[in-house]
């Protein structure tokens, strides 16, 4: 096990994430090839390293038709939605740029600052996990570790960080998530050489605790009706294999309505993929056969009485897709097998910062887990 406390493991890996440093140029190039659109964010809105803006405090940047006049980030993503470069602005004045490259078991981005630093974040992946990854800074080298359970969940990361400003110095925390009802981080605490200390607190959502409370039930309830409707038509369809159970919502109207159901079966996804779609377009639910059919199609009736109490649809159905995973997941005899939940907007406008907050940001990752491929 890799650890900042052997000498030649922390000589190894200085020298792995400075000769990474030193590829700026070529790194950069390669990104900027792979970019097939531009996205322009009011700060940062993607992060490589797990938790960075739980551990941050901040919340992702907002989407903008256009560049600002002053500050703002400019995004360059590939064909999978994936960040390939990124401009960071201050006023008018270019602070930092990124150049990101993706190889089979890690991710790596590039962080070169106005003074010409080259700085390193690179993150180990297994079955499309984060389990270990780095961070070089100014004067110091972060290694952390991911501990997770049985339904795929990050419980806990170990942290060790060396600092060489004067005496070189090893610390080392550990910082344990908790999860609520819908699998979303609310708190996560460090404990280390001092006390415990909450770092991070899930900002409460407007309107009371009851309506939250509420938002949380309904979800629930909506799990609740979509679970065995779903594992029921598979059953019917057993022999297709499904990759994805898509959950589709209209952004468009003010009151919550019942969910569209689909279905991404493997022949049609690889019969897209060789076509050289897209995967963002792949995952668009209304280009598949199976989506809004009647057997999936839910009754206002089913789902109505309790829908209203939900404020933000997106929100909402993250959280759905969340908890409908885990029911998935807890209860193997709704399914035969395994398969991604995610849920999306009809405009598909959502899509991309779903997948991210569900944890599925690697798409070709996430499928291929769950084929086995």
């Amino acid at each position: 096990m890799t650890s900042l406390k052997d000498p030649s493991d922390e000589s190894r890996i200085r020298r792995e994430l400075d000769a990474l440093a030193k590829r700026w140029s070529e790194i950069l190039s390669r990104a900027e090839r792979e970019v097939v659109r531009t996205e322009y964010r009011s700060v940062s809105a993607y992060a490589v390293l797990p938790l960075w803006f739980e551990l941050s405090n901040l919340s992702p940047g907002k989407l903008l038709d256009a560049q600002p006049s002053k500050g703002g980030v400019r995004y360059g993503l590939d064909a999978q939605g994936r960040v390939q470069t990124a401009q960071h602005f201050e006023g008018t004045r270019l602070t930092v740029r990124i150049a990101a490259l993706y190889e089979p078991g890690q991710n790596i981005w590039l962080r070169r600052t106005d003074d010409e630093d080259t700085f390193v974040e690179l993150v180990r992946l297994s079955e499309g996990r984060p389990v270990e990854w780095y961070k070089t800074g100014e004067d110091s080298l972060r290694l952390c570790r991911g501990v997770y359970d049985e339904q795929g969940r990050l419980l806990e990361v170990r942290n060790q960080s060396v600092t060489s400003l004067g005496k070189e110095e090893l610390t080392e925390t550990r910082d344990r998530l908790v999860y609520d009802v819908n699998d979303v981080v609310v708190r996560i605490t460090r404990s280390g050489t001092n006390a415990d200390r909450v770092i991070y607190r899930a900002k409460a959502s407007s309107g009371s605790r009851k309506a939250r409370n509420d938002g949380l039930s309904a979800a629930a309830k909506t799990v609740d009706v979509i679970a065995p409707r779903v594992g029921r038509f598979l059953k019917e369809h057993a022999e297709r294999e499904a990759l994805a159970v898509a959950i589709a919502y209209d952004e468009e109207i003010t009151v919550p309505a019942a969910p569209l159901l689909g279905i991404i079966w493997r022949d049609d996804f690889q019969r897209l993929l060789e076509k050289g779609w897209d995967l963002l377009d792949i995952l668009n639910p209304a280009e598949h056969e199976s989506f809004d059919i009647p057997a999936l199609s839910l009754e206002q009736a089913e789902v109505g009485p309790f829908l209203p109490a939900v404020g933000s649809q997106r929100e909402f159905y993250v959280g759905v897709a969340r908890s409908l995973a885990a029911r998935f997941s807890a209860s193997p005899s709704l399914l035969q097998r395994s398969v991604v939940v995610y849920t999306t907007d009809l405009e598909c406008s959502h899509l991309r910062r779903n997948l991210d907050e569900l944890g599925i940001g690697n798409i070709a990752a996430a499928f291929a887990r769950v084929t086995g491929t």
